[in-house]
């Protein structure tokens, strides 16, 4: 009856208590904190900001990247991203066919489709674009790019880490294993020279690739797959869409083509005209250099050596910190680092690597009070995702003197880790019964059979 439904001002009326189920408004729990002085603050970050913090670029040569060697939260262009590399736990699945992606592609918005699927999709519009079935944010065919997710250890608590010690230099956004040689800062973003590296590699956020290896690496591995995808497939109608991306495919492998045959005719006209300027350049520099030894004496200044910071430069001049080994962000906790300090003197003279087992784990996410709290991490991005984890660190890493020394604190992180847990458990075990009795179900009655004084003889 429509009049059971709506009111006699013809308003509707709420009717989920006949569903026996209620919940918590977001705006009313956080209405009544809106005036409080210690009120939460949320942090709302764009989704292009998240992506780029969280995942790692592919972009194309022939543009200048130093700046983002020094501003780790400088945006950079879509239109200069090749592929998108992806580190997670577990496997994405397509949202559209909720199997593993078939050649991946990723929208702007950071979700996750099978090429053929988001093309399917986008093609049920007329319109250039359609609104992603996950978000609702636009998603246009053009926009879509190649992505990879590869498989990450998941660290838990009472798993055995290996922690490596970085260093980073002040002012600069670029970290990098203390064992490792320091590359020049312009192949830092370079794939192949990133790739000796191995697990630092995932930290780096963007690698320079030029077009030879976006043909060889990324497209004729996409092209494969979807050959191989349209020489098993069955139904007629996801042929059409598996089609439409061989040739989406090949037009990208044609751009590519055309654009490695133009940079070889500059390649070559530059070669041929630099011997004819570096004879000129030669003949004048000797005429210019007549002059400069008749009218200006040496100075001693200017004695032919480099004046620039020598290599060993002063210790505080860099951060030093723990990093996971295999690249993940896990960083090592405070009260760690302190114990290492005391046993080495300084972060600088502490091993380069270290295992230990994880006592807790905590997990933060990148704004700015968190990077004036923790330094040293200031070159993470902000909306980054990160862990500081505090290790079990005994003998002989840290001397027994040096446990010691920290026990009150240590033992203070225990029992509170300890009160946590029983709390945790107190929770879920409330949670449970309330739920149990909402349902009508009681818990067992505790009854030994063999116990004298329940049933006695």
């Amino acid at each position: 009856n429509s009049n059971s439904v709506e009111s006699s001002n013809n308003k509707k009326v709420n009717l989920n208590h006949l569903l026996n189920f209620t919940y918590q408004s977001i705006e009313q729990d956080t209405g009544r904190h809106h005036h409080h002085k210690f009120a939460p603050k949320y942090s709302h970050f764009n989704k292009t900001q998240f992506i780029q913090a969280n995942c790692q670029f592919i972009v194309k040569e022939g543009t200048d990247y130093s700046a983002h060697l020094a501003d780790s939260d400088l945006p950079i262009n879509w239109d200069l991203v090749e592929k998108v590399n992806m580190w997670a736990c577990d496997a994405p699945s397509c949202p559209i066919c909720l199997y593993e992606p078939q050649v991946a592609k990723i929208t702007k918005c950071g979700h996750i489709y099978c090429w053929p699927c988001i093309l399917h999709y986008l093609s049920l519009d007329t319109k250039m674009g359609r609104k992603c079935p996950i978000c609702h944010e636009p998603v246009v065919k053009a926009e879509l790019k190649s992505v990879s997710v590869y498989s990450d250890v998941a660290h838990e608590t009472q798993c055995v880490v290996s922690m490596q010690l970085m260093k980073r230099e002040r002012g600069s956004a670029v970290a990098i294993p203390v064992v490792s040689n320091n590359p020049a800062k312009n192949t830092l973003f370079d794939i192949s020279a990133c790739r000796y590296t191995g697990g630092f590699s995932t930290a780096v956020k963007f690698l320079i690739s030029s077009a030879n290896q976006v043909k060889d690496d990324i497209v004729n591995l996409e092209l494969g797959q979807l050959n191989f995808k349209l020489a098993t497939e069955t139904d007629e109608l996801e042929k059409i869409y598996i089609e439409l991306a061989v040739e989406l495919c090949k037009e990208r492998m044609a751009l590519l083509t055309a654009s490695i045959q133009g940079a070889d005719v500059t390649w070559l006209s530059f070669n041929y005209i630099v011997p004819y300027f570096s004879v000129v350049l030669d003949m004048t520099s000797q005429s210019n250099s007549v002059d400069c030894e008749t009218n200006n004496p040496p100075d001693e200044s200017t004695d032919g050596t480099d004046h620039q910071t020598p290599s060993s430069s002063p210790a505080n001049q860099f951060y030093y910190f723990y990093q996971s080994k295999d690249g993940q962000h896990i960083y090592l906790h405070p009260i760690n680092t302190k114990c290492l300090m005391h046993q080495y003197g300084s972060l600088e003279n502490c091993p380069t690597e270290i295992t230990a087992k994880i006592m807790e784990m905590e997990g933060f996410t990148m704004n700015e009070a968190t990077r004036k709290r923790h330094r040293y991490l200031w070159h993470l991005p902000i909306s980054l995702e990160f862990r500081i984890a505090e290790l079990d660190l005994r003998p002989p890493l840290v001397t027994t003197a040096t446990l010691a020394f920290f026990r009150e604190s240590l033992e203070r992180r225990a029992g509170q880790r300890k009160k946590r847990a029983r709390d945790e458990k107190r929770v879920l075990r409330r949670a449970q019964n309330e739920q149990m009795r909402k349902e009508g179900k009681y818990p067992a009655a505790r009854i030994c059979l063999e116990s004298q004084k329940q049933f006695p003889r």
